[in-house]
């Protein structure tokens, strides 16, 4: 990860301190974004790119064609629950995920649904579904999961500062986390290059690249 993201860093230590400072002063969703990464890193590397996260990522890279082929749009749906249970299973069973097996799961679900939701749009409109190489999901489970991620180490430090005057009503908290999970999902992108034609083999790399944009807001793309 080179210098610009401190690894492994304890609650009690100076960046974690500075992300706390942060939040309480209401800096903007990228400060807090760039802030909690670089405190928390070395969470996020161990979680993003363990056994059990990779598992999803390769969920994403081939679990659309068994969704696809299904006739209705409620059987694709039960075939979506169906692979989130399985992706679980085998996560658990691959083990060093952690919290992260929930975000990874939130996160498959909403790369899986959001691609039904564009081909049952496209329909609407009297256009054939497109179809994209099941690998092409994988960017988009990344760009997800650092949403999730984000959002998660957000909360868990601002609920204690909701009713300041840097968060002063659930409205603010709301809506800050969401910014923060956006700025995530920007960051992501910086990750597809590791992505390209490489399906799972490029996952820890795109994770490391990610997690390196975020740390450096400038750098995010579309902020």
């Amino acid at each position: 990860m080179g210098t610009s993201v401190s690894m492994r860093s304890s609650r009690t230590s100076r960046p974690w301190a500075m992300a706390r400072a942060s939040i309480s002063t209401g800096a903007s969703p990228e400060t807090v974004l760039t802030d909690v990464i670089r405190a928390a890193a070395g969470d996020w590397l161990s979680m993003l790119t363990s056994d059990g996260v990779t598992v999803y990522a390769q969920y994403a890279a081939d679990a659309w064609a068994q969704v696809a082929e299904k006739p209705t749009e409620d059987d694709r749906r039960a075939e979506v629950s169906s692979v989130l249970r399985d992706a679980r299973t085998r996560a658990l069973s691959a083990g060093g995920a952690g919290v992260a097996v929930g975000l990874a799961e939130r996160a498959l679900a909403r790369t899986l649904l959001g691609r039904l939701q564009d081909d049952a749009d496209a329909a609407g409109r009297g256009q054939q579904p497109h179809t994209l190489p099941p690998p092409n999901l994988i960017p988009g489970l990344l760009g997800e999961l650092m949403r999730q991620t984000a959002m998660h180490f957000y909360t868990r430090d601002a609920a204690a500062y909701t009713g300041t005057a840097a968060i002063p009503d659930v409205q603010t908290f709301n809506t800050t986390t969401r910014r923060i999970g956006e700025a995530a999902a920007n960051a992501a992108r910086a990750g597809r290059p590791a992505l390209s034609g490489r399906g799972t083999d490029g996952w820890t790399a795109a994770v490391r690249a990610a997690m390196q944009s975020a740390a450096r807001p400038n750098a995010n793309p579309g902020m």
